[in-house]
C-alpha cells in the first residue's frame, strides 16, 4: 500500500491520510495487552441537544485515542494530539461471563469500527509524530508470524 503523506504548507508537519493513521493505530490494537486500553476507558452519559423523552440514556465507554512523542495512549487524561475518541454502550463492555476468544473478537471488533468511523480523512501533523506512525508498523511487521497479538510474545501463546 501505498502511503498518502503529504507536506503542508506549514513548515515541519505533514498530512496524513485517515488510512495512514488507521493502520498503525489498529497495529498497536492489535498488538497491545488489552489493558493498554481496556482500563483506559471512561463513561459517560449521550445528552440530546433537543428534549427527546422517549430516548433511554444509556451510559456509554468512551475510548479517546491520541499520539505522542513515546507512541499512542488511549484515555481520558492520555497526553499527544488527539486523534480520535469514540464510545460503544458500556452494556456492550466484557463481563467475566465470556470466554477469552469471545472478548478478544467483539471488542477488538467494535474498536476497529470506533476507530474507522471516527477519525477524520486527514490530521495535519508534526514530523516527529509521523515518524511514530510509522514506527509502529515497522514493529509490528518485524513480528510476523510471531502470535504478537495483544501483547502475545510466542506463536504457542
Amino acid at each position: 500500500m501505498k502511503s498518502k503523506i503529504h507536506s503542508s504548507g506549514t513548515s515541519g508537519t505533514k498530512r496524513v491520510l485517515k488510512t495512514d493513521i488507521a493502520l498503525p493505530l489498529l497495529c498497536w490494537v492489535f498488538t497491545s495487552p488489552f489493558s493498554n486500553w481496556t482500563d483506559k476507558f471512561f463513561t459517560g452519559t449521550e445528552v440530546p441537544e433537543g428534549s427527546l423523552p422517549d430516548l433511554e440514556q444509556a451510559p456509554e465507554a468512551i475510548f479517546r485515542f491520541v499520539l505522542n512523542d513515546e507512541g499512542f495512549d488511549v484515555g481520558f487524561d492520555a497526553v499527544g494530539m488527539d486523534l480520535c475518541c469514540f464510545s460503544i454502550p458500556l452494556s456492550t463492555m466484557p463481563t467475566k461471563n465470556l470466554d477469552d476468544e469471545e472478548t478478544l473478537s467483539r471488542l477488538t471488533g467494535d474498536v476497529i469500527h470506533g476507530v474507522l468511523l471516527s477519525l477524520p480523512e486527514y490530521i495535519e501533523m508534526p514530523d516527529r509524530l509521523v515518524y511514530q506512525l510509522t514506527d509502529e508498523v515497522m514493529a509490528f511487521n518485524s513480528h510476523c508470524g510471531n502470535g504478537i497479538l495483544h501483547g502475545w510474545t510466542t506463536a504457542q501463546e
